[in-house]
């Protein structure tokens, strides 16, 4: 009789221990779940001497750039054009560290200021001169920033940026002197986030050389 009871309890001596590893294991799994991997532009390209901008030319209003087209955050954000181009998929595993217009803007700040002073909405709100013109206001608004995959293996970055140049100052306020649409592709060295994101900062960096080029003769005072 002690046999046959030492039988009967023996399965549930044996599973209560597994029970416990296997409860433990899905309390670790709970308490650290996988983060996303993070990416930005990198730490960027410190400027050559005699880069830096010098006075001559006409100061830059630079204000936040707006993404009235795109979805707002954080996502990583890819196209599969040889499936469905017209859909916009995020990133599961993988996000940016600020929002993409903030990197853009960041990348645009970093280029342009080699060339002349950049200031922000605030500091160019001290500008006021009745009689001088004294700034040049940029105002920007990303519509595609994503990464397209033509096939299953192959990618390239997708940057689309239309551009607004004002001058301000003088009687008449701002007055309207040119507007262009910027594009940049590049392609991506492999088929998955991390090569998007290099991708991107590289078209990114592309388009604010672009842009600077085209900014550079109506900064003359």
């Amino acid at each position: 009789m002690k046999k046959n009871s030492l039988r009967r309890a023996l399965p549930g001596l044996v599973l209560a221990p597994i029970f416990a590893v296997g409860l433990s294991g899905c309390v670790s799994l709970a308490q650290h779940p996988v983060q996303p991997a993070v990416y930005d532009f990198g730490p960027g390209d410190a400027p050559a001497a005699g880069q830096v901008a010098a006075s001559p030319r006409m100061p830059l209003i630079l204000g936040e750039i707006e993404t009235t087209a795109l979805p707002e955050g954080t996502a990583m954000l890819y196209r599969l054009a040889y499936a469905d181009g017209q859909q916009l998929r995020p990133y599961a595993q993988a996000r940016w560290s600020v929002a993409p217009a903030e990197l853009v803007r960041r990348t645009l700040h970093e280029q342009l200021s080699q060339r002349q002073p950049v200031l922000t909405p605030q500091d160019g709100a001290v500008l006021h001169d009745p009689g001088k013109l004294q700034a040049l206001v940029l105002r920007l608004e990303l519509q595609d920033f994503s990464q397209v995959f033509d096939g299953p293996a192959q990618s390239h970055a997708w940057l689309r940026l239309q551009a607004t140049l004002f001058s301000r100052g003088g009687t008449s306020g701002e007055v309207l002197l040119a507007q262009r649409q910027f594009v940049a592709a590049q392609d991506a060295a492999s088929a998955d986030a991390q090569g998007g994101a290099k991708a991107m900062a590289q078209a990114s960096r592309q388009l604010a050389q672009d842009l600077s080029s085209w900014i550079a003769p109506f900064a003359q005072p």
